[in-house]
């Protein structure tokens, strides 16, 4: 049968009882191949808010779920909006300093506020994957595992480290003053999955 899906949501629970959930906020889909005259074909990306996902009973979809931690996206939007209405007023005002404002207490708390979102720690992993459809369905989804070492979040530590660095690219950018732009980087883990048996 075919199935529209609502919501996907992963329960992320930590050895020692932690437990997060995330939802998703994006859908990435393949939506064909672009093929270059003596050349690798390329695939072709769809990208759109995570609302719903028709799934045909005949249909074999490749697709990425993007998910956040819900409390995170809240938050986390609340305080961009007033980090950039703020940086528009003074633009507006003709009173906009870049380092000033870094240092300004908006800049600073969406800083800190990103900063305490670093929730990883080393140990083990279990992700429980539930999802809502428009009807009722069977889901036979696995309960996944994976191990995060100490090496891993010392790694996921210096993108918390990154922020800041981030932040004040933000403050300069589309200022006169380039120079005090500086290169960001950030790390990725892909740990491996594996089946809870």
């Amino acid at each position: 049968m075919d199935v529209l899906i609502t919501k996907v949501q992963l329960r992320i629970e930590h050895e020692s009882g932690a437990g997060h959930e995330l939802h998703w906020h994006e859908v990435v889909e393949v939506r064909g191949q672009m093929v270059f005259p003596g050349a690798q074909s390329q695939p072709v990306f769809q990208e759109s808010e995570a609302i719903a996902m028709k799934v045909l009973a005949t249909d074999f979809k490749d697709v990425e779920l993007r998910n956040r931690f819900s409390t995170h996206m809240i938050n986390y939007r609340k305080l961009v909006r007033e980090w950039v209405l703020a940086k528009i007023r003074l633009e507006k005002l003709g009173q906009y300093n870049a380092d000033a404002f870094y240092a300004s207490s908006i800049t600073q708390g969406l800083i800190s506020y990103l900063r305490s979102q670093m929730i990883w720690k080393s140990g083990k992993y279990s992700v429980h994957i539930k999802v809502t459809a428009k009807e009722p369905v069977l889901l036979d989804a696995p309960v996944l595992e994976f191990i995060l070492s100490q090496d891993d979040i010392d790694q996921l530590q210096e993108n918390n480290d990154m922020i800041q660095k981030w932040m004040r690219n933000a403050c300069h950018a589309g200022t006169s003053d380039q120079s005090a732009m500086v290169e960001t980087s950030w790390h990725w883990l892909h740990t491996e999955l594996a089946c809870r048996p």
